[in-house]
């Protein structure tokens, strides 16, 4: 029944907002800020994920690196690989303290003067020279505000990366490729059919609003404003090609541990609040939001 539900009209005015980033285009110097988030980072593969980036041609483009009060946060080394590159248009933004990864974010965005924001972190990788072009110039086309493509998950072994699968994100594309939000609406927040965190672009002034939202409540897993997103009708885009390798069986959501579990956990448990204080009823999804 919820498949057949009639098309609803966004709870926000984002044609007003695509107007708004038209203006944006015209006075901001970067069309995307590629935003790196780190946490005692390894340095070898902060520099992977930071050669990736500094290689994209054909769009205009600054890297911010968000530190999140790591003992050594490789800035030093990071600095020498921009020179060495003739690569100037970076932020080092050092926080002092561990704040956790969305205020750590919230702290980049506040840097970031590009139209979008693209969030990675290190042993994450940009795939080809021209991703971020084409991938914009892609969401552009639909006049999407988020959008998320496919990935090669991989695991490090040495100096060797042992590509694990390829997947798409989300599974079910059909629903995106074909224009059928509420499908795509109802996969995401009942299905958990969900973007992956590494393989997303957003608008910044949109990403921002959110990211606002969930300051205070949500500590890590900053990309549960995608969940808010979907529920408020936000434009979202699927983009059918691989754009990100990414680093699995290391970092927090794929680590395994009991620890991250729990936070993760009450991460979820935090957003799940904030969406069902959305829920008046008037929404078909809303019961079965209420159910889970």
């Amino acid at each position: 029944a919820i498949l057949a539900a009639p098309k609803m009209n966004f709870c926000k005015d984002f044609s007003q907002c695509s107007r708004e980033a038209e203006r944006t285009v015209r006075m901001d110097n970067y069309k995307v800020s590629v935003v790196v988030l780190t946490y005692n980072p390894d340095k070898d593969r902060l520099l992977a994920t930071l050669r990736s980036i500094v290689q994209q041609k054909n769009i205009r483009f600054q890297i911010i690196i968000a530190d999140d009060g790591s003992e050594n946060a490789e800035f030093e080394a990071a600095e020498r690989l921009f020179k060495k590159n003739g690569f100037i248009d970076y932020v080092l933004l050092k926080n002092q303290q561990n704040q956790g990864t969305v205020r750590n974010m919230y702290s980049a965005i506040e840097k970031c003067t590009g139209t979008y924001i693209k969030s990675i972190s290190p042993g994450d990788l940009l795939c080809g020279e021209n991703i971020l072009r084409m991938w914009i110039e892609a969401m552009e086309e639909t006049g999407a505000i988020v959008s998320c493509c496919d990935a090669v998950y991989y695991v490090p072994h040495s100096d060797v990366m042992e590509p694990v699968v390829r997947k798409a994100n989300p599974q079910y594309t059909a629903c995106y490729l074909q224009n059928r939000p509420e499908e795509a609406r109802y996969n995401y927040l009942i299905l958990d059919d969900l973007f992956l965190g590494a393989a997303i672009v957003c608008r910044k002034d949109v990403q921002k609003e959110y990211m606002e939202e969930i300051l205070g409540k949500v500590i890590y897993a900053e990309d549960h404003i995608y969940r808010l997103m979907a529920y408020d009708r936000v434009p979202m885009h699927y983009y059918p090609e691989c754009g990100v390798l990414y680093e699995t069986a290391t970092g927090i959501s794929t680590s395994g541990s009991d620890f991250w579990r729990q936070k993760l956990k009450d991460d979820w448990d935090a957003a799940s609040e904030l969406l069902l204080a959305r829920c008046t009823g008037k929404d078909p999804i809303d019961r079965y939001l209420r159910r889970l």
